[in-house]
């Protein structure tokens, strides 16, 4: 009797770690019951769950590739299988099916090896006065990135994630998007052309893309534009 007591006891001890600590019941979200977190986005904030866990369609690298002149887009990839986030905010879950269709989740929130030596890094996040999301990993496969060091998701040089961004070319009266893939923001890297965004900050990480497009593209193509017809009116009788 006395064994399934305390057997019933641990399991009720493990139940309140997992959802709940402290003395204002603060609810507890970790990889192992993310997805729980929705039931309580949905009744508060929509929002809010976006904010920390991406379960969107999946769509193969190849169609990825074929996007042209669509703003702010970006996906994370494995296996050439990849699904959208938003690169503003990166969220630190999201799920992946493999190749037979079978879902997988990841933490994607990862940090730099070497970064993590000099600094502590939270481990959480608060989501309202009462939530708490912690990325905190066990193992290397609850990982994106496949590598987990002291709880932490780390970029892995062996085999880096692949993400893809769009990358925005100005040049006059001329402008364009298309996806380019590489390394993600803030991982590791020695040039651009490891980055998706192709920009390789201090040959140190990965930034953002170094240019983005804006309204002001337009006017400004406009006037390019009308500066290049007046030359010409301006240059061709002098030819003649």
């Amino acid at each position: 009797m006395h064994i399934i007591q305390l057997i019933f006891l641990i399991c009720l001890i493990n139940n309140q770690i997992i959802y709940s600590f402290g003395s204002n019941n603060i609810l507890y979200f970790s990889y192992e019951n993310i997805t729980e977190y929705l039931t309580i986005a949905d009744k508060k904030d929509s929002g809010l769950f976006t904010t920390f866990y991406i379960r969107n369609k999946p769509i193969h690298k190849t169609e990825v590739l074929k996007i042209k002149n669509e703003r702010n887009l970006s996906y994370f990839c494995k296996n050439d299988i990849c699904v959208k986030v938003d690169r503003d905010r990166f969220n630190q879950f999201l799920e992946i099916p493999d190749e037979k269709g079978n879902i997988n989740r990841y933490i994607s929130r990862s940090i730099a090896y070497e970064d993590l030596k000099i600094r502590k890094y939270p481990i959480s996040k608060r989501a309202g006065h009462n939530i708490v999301i912690s990325f905190k990993c066990a193992s290397d496969s609850q990982c994106l990135t496949n590598k987990c060091i002291d709880g932490y998701c780390i970029f892995n040089e062996e085999n880096p994630v692949e993400f893809c961004t769009n990358i925005y070319i100005n040049l006059f009266i001329f402008k364009y998007l298309y996806m380019h893939c590489g390394k993600a923001m803030f991982d590791i890297c020695k040039k651009n052309s490891e980055c998706a965004s192709k920009n390789c900050i201090n040959r140190s990480y990965c930034g953002f893309p170094s240019e983005e497009p804006s309204d002001s593209d337009d006017i400004q193509g406009m006037i390019n534009l009308l500066y290049l017809i007046l030359l010409l009116n301006t240059v061709i009788p002098v030819l003649n």
